[in-house]
């Protein structure tokens, strides 16, 4: 069966009463899968994969009744032991 662990921890600053900033960092291992992939070959993707994301985020809402946001996350996936594996991750994630 498919096993994962994840952690994520999120702060967010209010810089004025009409935007907020937020940052948050994520951290997920996957026993025997890829980003939620898993495969029927149990060597297909190698013993374990981690990734570590940090997402960056800004919400403006100049009225009550409106508000905009977005957030940008940057992540890196990394195998551990990829030697025989069928499918990996390259060294530079």
């Amino acid at each position: 069966p498919y096993e994962a662990a994840a952690a994520s921890i999120a702060f967010a600053q209010p810089l004025s009463e009409s935007l907020t900033v937020s940052a948050g960092y994520t951290y997920l291992n996957e026993r025997q899968g890829l980003l939620g992939v898993q495969s029927v070959a149990p060597n297909s993707f190698g013993p374990a994969a981690e990734t570590d994301a940090l997402t960056l985020g800004a919400a403006f809402a100049p009225t009550p009744r409106f508000e905009v946001s977005g957030s940008f996350t940057l992540g890196r996936t990394r195998g551990q032991d990829v030697g025989s594996a069928l499918f990996a991750v390259g060294s530079e994630g």
